[in-house]
């Protein structure tokens, strides 16, 4: 991803969250809601999806947004993958407390949020598949993963949410 990414979420979380992905900043969700993905993240879209002999088989992206030039899905996916991702770090501090972060289930919506804006036809489908299976998918703790409390003055804050590219 070649710049910050900002979604405004229902999120309201007791303070402001910095998350890290073997050392390196790549999620800040802060207090009112926003949620920041810090440019450089990588991840596949949808998935699961296979390649064979350079032909890819699998979940599809979606048809091409004439706006973004990316598959329909691309941002609902990057964040839906980015909160999934933390969601198992949350035993480093306590069950209870990521609840009041984000639960799995708003992962899932605003997945579909981000895919109704983008006006993805099937999202219906996508996000029932994702409230079934994704759930499967949080069964092991993945090494890592690191979740910190942080300043909204902090510099890193204010470079993410200054110039991002903003989904809603």
């Amino acid at each position: 991803m070649e710049q910050h990414t900002v979604y405004q979420s229902h999120l309201r979380p007791d303070a402001n969250f910095l998350f890290l992905l073997h050392g390196k900043p790549v999620m800040i969700i802060l207090q009112d809601g926003r949620i920041g993905i810090l440019k450089g993240y990588k991840w596949d879209g949808c998935t699961p999806k296979i390649c064979i002999a350079d032909i890819y088989f699998g979940t599809p992206d979606g048809s091409t947004h004439p706006e973004t030039g990316k598959p329909r899905t691309y941002y609902g996916s990057l964040f839906h993958d980015v909160l999934y991702e933390f969601y198992k770090a949350a035993q480093d501090i306590n069950a209870l407390a990521m609840n009041l972060i984000y639960s799995l289930k708003d992962a899932d919506l605003i997945f579909l949020d981000i895919n109704t804006i983008y006006d993805f036809l099937s999202r219906g489908i996508y996000y029932r598949a994702v409230r079934m299976i994704g759930r499967f998918t949080q069964l092991r703790k993945k090494p890592g993963r690191k979740i910190l409390v942080i300043n909204q003055d902090d510099d890193l804050v204010r470079e993410v949410f200054e110039d991002p590219y903003n989904i809603n």
